[in-house]
């Protein structure tokens, strides 16, 4: 269970990056304000995510546990993503700073509650009666699988075989599926309070 989780919400996170690139494309061109910004958004959002993870270290396991999934819910309201949807915010010469409101807005609450996941469920899994539960950082070995799967799927089958359309409102599914695995990782994890996070 622990494991598929970390599996998804890897693949979740490298899958999304190429397909929001791909939605940014016809608004601002192959200009470096494009991708320069882009890479260098998802990148922050992903250190944002992390020092979220580790500030809900703080609290018992499982009420981090349980902020973890609000946060999955929160940014379940800004599902599915759609640039178009804000688009008024670059204006007419598209430049670094709108760009990256663009992606701020529309992207950065799923993609900060997705990037808290990994450290979260192994802090979760730590505090479970699993006998590697001391141990857990073979589920790495899950979570490299999922990034390696959503990086590499998304040129050779997603995006040659859906719509964006079709893209955006699947990943809305898997982030959705994300959250009710959470929650039943929650319901396996016992209530220690000093269960280790893993960064």
């Amino acid at each position: 269970l622990f494991s598929f989780s970390l599996f998804l919400s890897a693949g979740l996170m490298f899958a999304v990056q190429p397909m929001v690139g791909k939605m940014l494309l016809p608004l601002v061109g192959g200009t470096p304000a494009g991708w320069v910004v882009a890479m260098a958004f998802f990148q922050l959002a992903l250190l944002l995510g992390y020092l979220l993870a580790h500030l809900l270290s703080k609290f018992p396991v499982r009420v981090h546990g349980a902020l973890f999934l609000a946060a999955l819910a929160a940014g379940f309201l800004f599902l599915p993503v759609n640039l178009k949807d804000h688009i008024s915010v670059l204006g007419e010469t598209p430049g670094p700073f709108s760009v990256f409101l663009l992606l701020s807005i529309a992207t950065a609450a799923p993609f900060i509650a997705l990037s808290t996941s990994a450290p979260t469920l192994q802090r979760l899994f730590s505090a479970t009666g699993h006998p590697d539960a001391k141990d857990p950082y073979f589920l790495y070995a899950a979570s490299n699988l999922g990034s390696f799967i959503g990086l590499f799927s998304y040129p050779l089958l997603i995006e040659p075989l859906s719509t964006l359309s079709q893209q955006t409102h699947g990943w809305q599914i898997g982030f959705a599926g994300l959250a009710l695995i959470g929650i039943l990782c929650l319901i396996f994890t016992k209530g220690q309070k000093n269960a280790p996070v893993a960064t």
